[in-house]
């Protein structure tokens, strides 16, 4: 009775491994995704740009966008796509790290910009089946109550792996940008 027992609760760690591995291969292959989606579109608006060019006395702005500068720095991606804009013609702001807070996120539109390109880490929620771009501001319930209630900022949870633990922040959810 022993023996099954232990067979029981081993064969129960083996799933709960098998289960952290398949999160940890989902959020590496939705980022995969997320920059290869982005490099499409720049390719394509700067195909478009080169055959149709905008009046060149108007100034044109690109961000970048890179919470994933926190833990998953990648200077060369900055460098490259830094380059290939202002090759095209556009002046660009970066913004790393701490910067990316949900102010940004919704003064970003203001901003005048004709690209966009979020390297950024997707999160989730699964109390309240919700996903959405992870900001650097830590969750609160007492802020943003408005958008809270209203679906476009959600907590996220961001797993720590030094720590083993995990954390919350504030999501840009698909309420926001609708």
């Amino acid at each position: 009775m022993k023996a099954e027992r232990k067979l029981v609760e081993m064969k129960s760690k083996v799933r709960e491994r098998k289960k952290g591995r398949h999160r940890t291969g989902l959020a590496i292959l939705i980022a995969i995704l997320a920059f290869s989606v982005s490099a499409l579109f720049i390719h394509s608006m700067l195909n478009q740009l080169s055959t149709n060019p905008v009046n060149p006395t108007s100034e044109r702005k690109a961000a970048i966008v890179d919470h994933l500068s926190l833990t998953i720095p990648n200077q060369t991606f900055v460098d490259t796509v830094t380059s290939i804009l202002q090759q095209a013609g556009y002046s660009v702001d970066y913004y790393q790290g701490e910067k990316v807070t949900v102010d940004l996120y919704r003064n970003l539109p203001t901003y005048g910009y004709g690209i966009v390109i979020l390297r950024v880490y997707p999160g989730a929620n699964p109390e309240r089946k919700a996903v959405g771009f992870l900001s650097a501001e830590p969750y609160s319930s007492t802020k943003y109550i408005y958008e809270q209630l209203d679906g476009q900022f959600v907590k996220i949870y961001y797993n720590v792996r030094s720590s083993g633990g995990s954390q919350e922040y504030f999501g840009i959810n698909k309420g926001f940008i609708e």
